[in-house]
């Protein structure tokens, strides 16, 4: 039976760093755009239906959320640059990754808590 740690591969260097440039370029336009227009929207889960409409963040909320978004960006950022700077097979040092990505999301899941509560 084939040993599975040999099977499994990493995606290549070159498509690892345009994955995630590609996804850090598509969040700053679209947060960029939500904040130019005053609306940024968030879709909740099975936002088609009437049960979870879409949350709308407008003004001072919505430069929050940006900025929680913001800090994900960076860390999407940081972990690329640590990820080419890192020789090919050694582990990549994710804690600085982990910190923005973690406040980011604790920033964004305290204003949809604030929101779904009516509080902003």
């Amino acid at each position: 039976m084939a040993d599975l740690r040999k099977i499994r591969r990493r995606t290549p260097r070159p498509l690892r760093v345009f994955l995630l440039g590609l996804v850090a370029l598509a969040i700053i336009v679209y947060v960029t755009w939500g904040v130019v227009h005053d609306d940024l929207v968030m879709p909740g889960p099975g936002s088609r239906s009437n049960h979870h409409p879409p949350v709308h963040f407008h003004g001072i909320p919505a430069l929050i959320v940006a900025g929680a978004f913001l800090l994900f960006v960076l860390g999407l950022l940081n972990h690329l640059v640590r990820d080419l700077a890192t020789p090919e097979g050694r582990k990549v040092d994710q804690s600085v990754t982990t910190m923005l990505c973690g406040i980011g999301f604790a920033i964004f899941a305290v204003m949809e808590i604030l929101k779904w509560s009516g509080l902003v």
